[in-house]
């Protein structure tokens, strides 16, 4: 129905969608709105989203912190085309970035105090049990992670030293069934950090996130 009517409501905004980019779903709110209550709480200056797709994160956490920097980063070209036509038209100040993960920032040397994303994390062997409708109208490349659905995670994690600033926090979206893997290798590269997975309004495993921040 949303790719009918080219629009879907995300964290009190409607947002244009198109077969380019995923329809919002509820549960990535609760990541937002997580991010939300860190930076109320500890101000961080510069934040990025990944694989930010429609620039649903990106454009609502903007618009609750007017002041911060904010990048989105996606790999696909058509899908920025529509973050920025959503940025324009909710008038959020988001810059824009065509890369794949971190690639573009490890090479300029950008640093950043807050990373958040929501990537491709459904493997393979799911599809069978995916919605005939999910699989023809929404893109593959925003949807599949080969690995168990856990390479995307693994080259994240693994470039995040490169980006962070000394006090991060890094907040991403996970499927129900990865919580306690993406937990370990954020552990294993961040012994020193907190470490949640928290779960969403069905008491599933939804996201993780790992800071050094003390609240």
């Amino acid at each position: 129905m949303q790719y009918i009517l080219k629009t879907a409501p995300f964290y009190g905004y409607d947002f244009l969608v198109t077969e380019d980019v995923l329809i919002p779903r509820p549960e990535t709110e609760e990541l937002v709105a997580c991010a939300e209550a860190f930076l109320n709480k500890n101000p961080l200056p510069a934040v990025l989203d990944v694989c930010t797709g429609s620039g649903i994160i990106a454009i609502a956490l903007k618009k609750a912190f007017p002041n911060i920097a904010m990048t989105a980063a996606d790999i696909s070209g058509p899908a920025l085309a529509i973050a920025k036509k959503n940025a324009l038209l909710l008038n959020a100040d988001v810059r824009f970035v065509e890369t794949d993960l971190l690639e573009a920032f490890k090479q300029h040397g950008e640093h950043f105090d807050m990373i958040l994303a929501n990537p491709p994390y459904i493997s393979e062997a799911e599809k069978e049990t995916m919605s005939d409708y999910v699989l023809k109208n929404e893109p593959a490349l925003a949807l599949f992670a080969e690995n168990d659905g856990f390479a995307i995670y693994e080259r994240f994690v693994a470039d995040l030293k490169f980006v962070l600033n000394p006090s991060f926090w890094v907040g991403v979206e996970i499927g129900y069934t990865q919580g306690e893997k993406v937990k370990q290798l954020f552990q294993k590269s961040y012994p020193h950090s907190a470490v949640v997975i928290h779960k969403d309004i069905n008491s599933k495993d939804r996201y993780v996130t790992c800071s050094n921040i003390l609240i």
